[in-house]
Parts: structure tokens; C-alpha cells; sequence
């Protein structure tokens, strides 16, 4: 097929959507544009250091949320909904660069890693590693869509 130097229509499937909504966790604080994670029982995340649950990522926090005993929420499982952004966002990482389309790994909620190792769920696919900042980041395309494909 040779180049076109016009406009191309291509059919479209639709877009995936922009962020969702899960109940929250007992006792949690979800700080803005840090990772979220989802339970096997659906409830929002904010993994700690050294995450070892094994829990998938769904995005970033869409700001900050209190869900702890005193709070608003006031503490308990299922008690507020926790906003969720979807799409890509950037992170520290341990360990080896990543490499675009490697799949990466949360470590806790604000750092990823390529390694995969025992109970670290998957966040979703590096899209492009640079320094921001002067810290080295990389981009990792997140959302429940990103994190079941990067499982596949």
C-alpha cells in the first residue's frame, strides 16, 4: 500500500473511558496521583512499601481521599468511593530501565519496577522512560483494560 498524503478514516471502536470509581478500604489514605490497586473483594488500594498483595493497578487517585477512623468517610470498608484516573502517568522505578512495552510491576504507591517478583501485582505497560526533574521516570499506561491486557 503506498503512503497517503490525506486524510485517512478509520473505524473506531470507541474510547475507553477516563476514569472509574471503586468502594474504598478500611482505615486508608489515598494521596493524590498516587497508584491505586484493587482487591480481590473490588475496593481501592494505596499499596504500602513492599507491596506483596499481588493486587492489580487501576490508575492514580484522582485526589485526595480520607478514609480513616475520624474521617469523614469515617473508616470502614465500602464507606466513600474512591476516584480513579486512567491513562498514562510516570513513576519512579527500581531496578533495570524499563523498556516500552515491558510490563511493569507495582512496588508501592508511587514506584513500579519490571520486576515481577513474588506477590507484585501488575500495574500496566511502559510506554517510555525519561528523566524528570532530574529523576528518572517512566510513563506506564494504567487502567483495569491496561492491567488485565499486560496479564494476557
Amino acid at each position: 500500500m503506498a503512503r497517503t498524503d490525506s486524510a485517512l478514516l478509520v473505524h473506531k471502536a470507541g474510547d475507553l473511558p477516563a476514569m472509574g470509581t471503586f468502594p474504598s478500604s478500611a482505615n486508608t489514605l489515598y494521596p493524590k496521583g498516587t497508584i491505586v490497586t484493587r482487591s480481590s473483594a473490588g475496593r481501592a488500594v494505596s499499596p504500602s512499601t513492599a507491596d506483596l498483595s499481588g493486587n492489580p493497578a487501576v490508575g492514580v487517585a484522582k485526589a485526595t481521599f480520607l478514609n480513616r477512623t475520624g474521617d469523614e468517610m469515617g473508616g470502614l470498608d465500602d464507606s466513600g468511593q474512591i476516584e480513579v484516573n486512567y491513562g498514562v502517568y510516570f513513576f519512579a522505578y527500581s531496578g533495570t530501565a524499563p523498556q516500552p512495552g515491558q510490563v511493569l510491576y507495582v512496588v508501592d504507591n508511587q514506584t513500579l519496577s519490571v520486576d515481577p517478583s513474588t506477590g507484585r501485582g501488575v500495574a500496566g505497560i511502559a510506554t517510555e522512560t525519561r528523566t524528570l526533574n532530574g529523576t528518572a521516570k517512566v510513563g506506564c499506561a494504567m487502567s483495569p483494560v491496561f492491567a488485565s491486557e499486560a496479564v494476557a
